[in-house]
């Protein structure tokens, strides 16, 4: 698994070390009715999730899943509850 760190906030904590973060996300717009400016990894934990376009690809919303929907991820054992980020 591999840990996404883009939104806001993306240089801080545990998001210091992702190299690859950029500074907002694809739903800076839907969350921000909400009253925030973006997700936060160190706040709002969520999943990368799909990979339309690539060998093998697999595409979320043929399966039913929306973007910002709750997923359970287990990871080591031990079961996660993350939103779901396309």
């Amino acid at each position: 698994m591999d840990v996404d760190c883009d939104g806001a906030d993306n240089g801080a904590r545990g998001c210091s070390n992702d190299p690859s973060g950029q500074g907002t996300t694809a739903f800076k717009d839907k969350v921000s009715k909400y009253g925030i400016s973006d997700l936060n990894a160190n706040v709002h934990p969520y999943v990368v999730f799909g990979n339309e376009g690539a060998s093998p690809s697999f595409e979320p919303k043929d399966h039913g899943m929306e973007p910002l929907s709750v997923m359970a991820v287990v990871c080591g054992g031990k079961l996660v509850t993350y939103f779901f980020r396309q």
